[in-house]
């Protein structure tokens, strides 16, 4: 029977160049050379001729200020508000949260900026996983619901290293190249600006990592059973708590509130660079907790604990605190 590896790309090309080199050409070894000059061909047929000019027309249309913009109709508006204004009214506390949760919410999936900086995330996470599954390529389902060690590793891994795309949201909520539109938060009668930061931070948590997290969790509660629970939980909660913290470390500002120009990519970098770091932290220490029920229960107590005072800290930020970043950032 003929292996699986003949399907991918890169052994043709593989065999394509032994075939040449030795100048020995069989079944297999034809094949590939003609596959290895074929399909790159087709592929740039088809990107010239269908995919750039698609491409080049959808940036002309962003571009062209003069289209005419869509207005969307009762039923459309209801649609993409009914489930992002039920989740803000479910997860917020009061009308300043709830609304920077819905501004930064709809704002993040409008932005083409905030977009380009943060969606890659998601492909960071596929490329993640997909490493992981050829790593452990000899772990099965029945070895991860026996939970042994590269079982539990998988699962810690998928459930701290999915808040990559979280951190990213986080770090760019801030800014905008449309800052300036921001204005309409000074001039409403809010006692507390930290109420609507915080809300702004909970629509990205529940946009970017909670998802995640129920897939995986689904999946944990479906193979290796309920007992997992506890663990899924501490895992959940420590990446709540370094979220929270990020926010209340970085800037204090509205949402899309601060120029561009002031996003240092240097400091993006490190940012992230420190959040992997802690995370890798978190996930050793869970995982030697792992087996013990008594010590994660505690340490869930204790990071939803602290998540809830960092969260508060948020909701107190004050008027000066905001003006103060405003001035340095």
């Amino acid at each position: 029977t003929v292996d699986w590896i003949v399907y991918y790309p890169f052994f043709w090309f593989a065999s394509a160049w032994e075939s040449l080199y030795r100048l020995q050409f069989d079944t297999i070894g034809s094949v590939s050379l003609l596959l290895s000059f074929a399909v790159p061909l087709a592929c740039i047929f088809v990107v010239i001729r269908y995919l750039a000019p698609s491409f080049n027309n959808k940036l002309a249309m962003v571009d062209t200020a003069s289209a005419p913009a869509k207005v969307p109709g009762k039923k459309e508006r209801a649609a993409s508000a009914g489930y992002a204004g039920w989740l803000a009214r479910l997860t917020t506390r009061g009308a300043a949260e709830r609304i920077g949760f819905l501004f930064t919410w709809k704002l993040s999936a409008r932005s083409r900026d905030f977009k380009l900086k943060v969606y890659p995330g998601v492909g960071y996470m596929i490329m993640l996983v997909v490493v992981m599954y050829l790593n452990n390529r000899e772990t099965t389902l029945r070895e991860i619901a026996e939970e042994n060690s590269s079982g539990k590793a998988m699962m810690l891994t998928m459930l701290y290293f999915s808040s990559v795309v979280l951190t990213m949201g986080l770090g760019q909520m801030f800014y905008s190249e449309r800052y300036k539109a921001a204005w309409i938060f000074y001039t409403a009668p809010v006692a507390r600006p930290g109420e609507v930061i915080l809300g702004a931070a909970k629509a990205a948590i529940y946009k970017f990592y909670i998802p995640l997290a129920v897939a995986v969790t689904v999946l944990a509660l479906a193979v290796i059973g309920p007992h997992v629970l506890p663990n899924i939980l501490l895992a959940l909660f420590n990446v709540l708590l370094l979220s929270m913290l990020l926010v209340v470390v970085s800037h204090k500002a509205f949402p899309f509130s601060l120029p561009q120009s002031n996003n240092q990519q240097g400091a993006g970098f490190l940012r992230n660079l420190f959040v992997l770091l802690i995370m890798g932290i978190m996930g050793a220490v869970h995982f030697i907790l792992y087996d013990n029920n008594w010590a994660v229960i505690a340490g869930m107590v204790l990071s939803g604990t602290v998540t809830w005072l960092l969260m508060r800290s948020v909701r107190q930020i004050s008027w000066a605190a905001v003006k103060r970043s405003n001035e340095e950032g």
